[in-house]
C-alpha cells in the first residue's frame, strides 16, 4: 500500500464493553482517495473490499484542490462536508480561549471537536447508511484523523466501546503521522495541529452529556437512532469471537 494510504484502516476487532467486538470488513476510515496518488496495488486492494459507499467529509475547497478521486468498483460516492458554517466560531471567542493558556490553533480544534457531534448532516447520513445496513463503507476527510476520527469515535461509542479504547484507537492516527513526518519527511519541528490530541476527543465525548441527559438521548435527538435501532446495529455489527462472522 502506498504512503498516501498510510492512515487507511478498519474498525475491525475493536472490543466493546459487553465482551464482543466489531465485525471485520464493515467500517473503513482514512484519507481521501486521490487518484493520482494511488498505485495499481492500492486500487486493487480497495476494489477487493466490496465497499458499498464512500462518504467524503471534506470541504468543497479541499475537494477542488485535490483533484480526481478513485472510486472503488461497486461503490457509490457521496460528498457531504462535515464542517459547515454552523460549526465555526468567531475569532474573538477563540482569542478568549487562547488567553486561558491555549493556543489559537488548539482552541479552534478543541471547539471543532466539541461542535461536530451536533447538527451534522454528514454524520447523520453515515448513521442512516449504517441503520439501513448499507455496509461495508468508507468514510474519510483529507488526512483521516479529525473529522474522520470524530465520527469513528461516535460510532464506537454507539457500539459500546469504552471511552479509553475509543481514545486509544483515535490516537493511532497520531502515531502513524508522527512516524511519517519524522522518518519519511525528515521533519524535526512538528506542528501539534498536524497530530491528534486526547483532550480534543475527550471534549467530543463529554459534549453530548452537556446538552443531553444520556448518550441514548443524544443519539435519538441528533441521529434518530432509538434504543431498538442501536440494538439492531449492534446485533449486525458485533461478534462474540473472531470466528463468529
Amino acid at each position: 500500500m502506498s504512503i498516501d494510504l498510510i492512515n487507511f484502516r478498519s474498525l475491525d476487532r475493536i472490543k466493546t464493553q459487553d465482551g464482543r467486538m466489531i465485525k471485520e470488513g464493515l467500517f473503513y476510515r482514512g484519507p481521501s482517495l486521490v487518484l493520482r496518488r494511488l498505485s495499481y496495488e492500492d486500487k486493487r486492494y480497495l476494489d477487493s473490499l466490496g465497499l458499498k459507499h464512500i462518504v467524503d467529509l471534506r470541504g468543497d475547497d479541499e475537494v477542488a484542490r485535490a483533484g480526481e478521486l478513485y472510486i472503488p468498483k461497486g461503490s457509490s460516492y457521496h460528498h457531504i462536508p462535515a464542517i459547515t458554517i454552523d460549526h465555526e466560531i468567531a475569532h474573538d471567542d477563540l482569542d478568549t480561549l487562547a488567553g486561558d493558556g491555549m493556543s489559537f490553533e488548539d482552541a479552534y480544534m478543541a471547539r471543532i471537536y466539541r461542535t461536530l457531534p451536533f447538527d451534522n448532516k454528514a454524520y447523520r447520513y453515515l448513521f442512516d447508511l449504517i441503520k439501513d445496513d448499507e455496509v461495508p463503507l468508507y468514510f474519510h476527510c483529507s488526512a483521516g484523523k479529525d473529522r474522520t476520527g470524530i465520527f469513528a469515535a461516535l460510532l464506537e461509542l454507539l457500539l459500546g466501546v469504552s471511552k479509553e479504547d475509543i481514545i486509544k484507537d483515535y490516537m493511532v492516527s497520531s502515531s502513524i503521522y508522527l512516524t511519517y513526518y519524522k522518518e519519511v519527511l525528515g521533519l524535526k519541528d512538528i506542528d501539534s495541529s498536524w497530530l491528534c490530541n486526547e483532550l480534543w476527543l475527550e471534549g467530543t465525548l463529554k459534549a453530548p452529556l452537556i446538552r443531553y441527559s444520556t448518550y441514548e438521548e443524544f443519539f435519538k435527538e441528533e441521529y434518530d437512532l432509538d434504543k431498538s435501532d442501536i440494538e439492531a446495529i449492534k446485533e449486525r455489527c458485533l461478534v462474540s469471537s473472531y470466528d463468529d462472522r
